[in-house]
């Protein structure tokens, strides 16, 4: 948000806290969030750039080139794959 000049707050907190925000926002419990001013929330780091290039096209963060996006797209796929797993 702050590469687009998108004015915006970072509000920082533990998910798994009893005071924790984050469960009103995603029912996951994931961070990061995106509030919006409809009420509506969006959650997931790829969903919330979708988003943000969607609705706020300048400047650009991601390639218009289509083997480039796919690459992204390929690294991003190993990198949430090489994540740990939450266990309860």
């Amino acid at each position: 948000m702050a590469e687009k000049a998108i004015p915006f707050e970072l509000v920082r907190e533990v998910p798994w806290d009893s005071t924790a925000i984050t469960p009103r926002y995603n029912p996951l419990e994931k961070l990061p969030i995106l509030p919006l001013e409809t009420g509506n929330s969006i959650h997931e780091p790829s969903y919330i750039l979708e988003y943000l290039e969607l609705k706020h096209p300048a400047p650009l963060l991601l390639s218009t080139d289509c083997g480039e996006r796919l690459a992204l797209r390929r690294f991003e796929v190993l990198c949430v794959g090489n994540l740990p797993t939450q266990s309860c």
